[in-house]
């Protein structure tokens, strides 16, 4: 795996970087040492601001793995860096990424709508993990991110982390509802702890899961949210019924009569899950 770390790039020429990886500057900027004389004004700007940070930009055109996790909180992405990075993927770059990690960062429901837009024009086709967790994302950012699955982007995802969010009942139910149409069929990983996830959330979910939806996924991590005896109950019901048929590990909150609830812990054992 070839990675590429942004840490250390500011901000401005983070975003100057990623608005330059599309495939009409790719010749150009791959080769920033090569000035000709047609060149216009702009693209000798944009070459002298680049220049400094060519073995990141190179990095960029030729990784499988995006990293980025902020070393401080000056220099997070926030929505108007997301922006120019989904401009970026709209524009054809990174069409050979297969591990994007965002985590950490300050993307909120702008820069989530941003990227799910990039997603449904076919971005990051070959994108098997997503680290999108301890951000700002919410149940309208969520739900951008849902009608782009539902068009199919993300079919060979396996990892996703959306951890540490601000997803709540809507976007989970948005969620939930692409799928019941087949979307996420190849996850094995879904991490959601730490969101703002209830009840009628855990209903939706629990109601696609009991329709054969995520029958790859070995891991579903849901602790720390707003999960009530419904929302858990629903999904005593849907693993006792076999939904999620390849689950091995799942990750819950401690129930109000112990470690486990004893429907979900009954459930689980018959199965040979393991409760967490």
């Amino acid at each position: 795996m070839v990675r590429a770390h942004l840490t250390g790039v500011p901000i401005d020429v983070l975003a100057l970087i990623l608005a330059a990886c599309t495939v009409s500057e790719l010749p150009l900027l791959a080769a920033t040492s090569k000035l000709i004389k047609e060149t216009s004004d702009e693209r000798r700007r944009k070459i002298a601001v680049l220049r400094p940070f060519k073995k990141t930009f190179i990095g960029l055109l030729t990784s499988t793995c995006i990293f980025w996790r902020p070393p401080s909180s000056e220099s997070k992405l926030d929505d108007a860096a997301m922006q120019a990075f989904s401009t970026a993927l709209t524009g054809g770059a990174l069409a050979s990424v297969t591990n994007l990690q965002l985590h950490s960062n300050q993307i909120g429901d702008v820069g989530m709508q941003a990227f799910s837009t990039a997603l449904a024009g076919g971005a990051l086709a070959s994108c098997q993990t997503l680290y999108l967790s301890g951000n700002k994302i919410g149940d309208v950012g969520m739900q951008a991110f849902s009608t782009a699955l539902a068009g199919g982007a993300l079919a060979s995802l396996k990892y996703l982390n959306l951890a540490f969010n601000h997803i709540g009942h809507a976007g989970m139910k948005a969620f939930s509802a692409v799928l019941v149409g087949g979307a996420m069929a190849q996850l094995t990983r879904l991490i959601l702890d730490c969101n703002q996830i209830g009840d009628i959330g855990m209903q939706a979910f629990s109601s696609a899961l009991a329709t054969g939806a995520l029958a790859s996924l070995e891991r579903l991590q849901i602790s720390e949210n707003q999960i009530g005896d419904v929302g858990v109950s629903a999904l005593s019901l849907a693993i006792a019924n076999g939904a999620m048929a390849s689950l091995e590990t799942l990750y819950v909150d401690d129930g109000p009569l112990g470690t486990e609830y004893p429907a979900l812990k009954a459930a689980c054992e018959a199965r040979g899950i393991e409760l967490l």
